[in-house]
Order: structure tokens, then C-alpha cells, then sequence
């Protein structure tokens, strides 16, 4: 049975009140950690990382911004209870003048 543990998403358009209510929704299997644009956060770019917390570790999950909606960094424990860089997840559009 395959499942996924960590999903990156890119292109997320989440505002405030949607990761909100998709805490609300999911809270009980899922962390989900998001960057949006500054200027836009419902309109364009924005990253997040979906943990699904019945295979991972999220008791100490954290998220680095590297640039807002942009670019972040994914720590969670691994093995040995190491905490570990483990996922970067960057949005690039194509045009950088269409988004």
C-alpha cells in the first residue's frame, strides 16, 4: 500500500481564510504549511507542504520562508530523532511578468 507522507505543493493561492478552513476541515490527519505572496496572497505564486500525520512526525515540524510564496525549507525529525533539512519547495514561473 502506497501512501504519501510529505506532499510540496507549488501555486497554492492560499489566503489566510482558506488554509484556515482547510486546518478547520483536516486538522485530525494533516499539517499543512503555507507561504503566500505578500502583495497577493490569493491571487499568485505560494507554496506549502502537506503532512499527513498518520506516517510522519509533525510534533516538530517547521517551515523556513526563504522568499514569501516563493521558496521554503521543510525541518522535521528523521531517524534518531535528528531534526533535518529535508525538503526545499520552490515556485518558478515561467514568465515572471504573468504572475
Amino acid at each position: 500500500k502506497k501512501r504519501i507522507g510529505i506532499l510540496c505543493l507549488q501555486e497554492t493561492h492560499l489566503c489566510t481564510d482558506h488554509q484556515a478552513k482547510i486546518d478547520n476541515l483536516f486538522a485530525r490527519r494533516l499539517t499543512v504549511m503555507n507561504t503566500s505572496d505578500l502583495t497577493r496572497p490569493g491571487s499568485s505564486a505560494g507554496v506549502a507542504f502537506v503532512l499527513n500525520k498518520e506516517i510522519t512526525n509533525t510534533s516538530n515540524a517547521s517551515m523556513k520562508v526563504i522568499i514569501p510564496g516563493r521558496a521554503a525549507v521543510l525541518s522535521l525529525k528523521w531517524h534518531n530523532d535528528e531534526t533535518k533539512n529535508i525538503l526545499v519547495n520552490i515556485y518558478t514561473p515561467n514568465n515572471a511578468s504573468e504572475h
